[in-house]
């Protein structure tokens, strides 16, 4: 789990193991097959350690994607093309996150939604 990804400067994540990999993650230079865990989210104060644990995002092969705020799970799709990263979250379970969980749901929307690049570099993603 040493790689991370940053979308933007605002989402920090950790790398784990494929979904259907029995191993740990191996350094990748694309997002193909790849599940992040996530490990910070920026605020005003920089970034912060997550609220929760459950955090993750998951780029499917097939451009799919699939992820949880650590509150709410959603799914979309993803592209790469042109230099550009698009992440396009779509349907979202509606569960309540009271206080700080909200905060950090509606942080790591914002960041899924401003992310628009990405590099990969000595295993970190950003």
């Amino acid at each position: 789990m040493g790689r991370l990804l940053t979308a933007l400067g605002l989402l920090t994540l950790a790398a784990c193991a494929a979904p259907d990999s029995p191993g740990p993650a191996m350094p990748k230079t694309t997002l193909d097959d790849t599940a992040w865990i996530r490990a910070g989210v920026a605020g005003d104060a920089g970034v912060s350690p997550a609220v929760d644990d459950s955090g993750s995002l998951t780029f499917g092969g097939d451009g799919s994607l699939a992820g949880s705020t650590g509150c709410n799970r959603f799914t979309g799709t993803w592209t790469v093309g042109d230099g550009r990263l698009t992440l396009q979250p779509g349907p979202m379970t509606m569960r309540a996150c009271p206080g700080a969980l909200g905060r950090q749901e509606s942080q790591v929307l914002a960041a899924l939604n401003a992310t628009d690049a990405y590099t990969v570099s000595d295993g970190v993603l950003t």
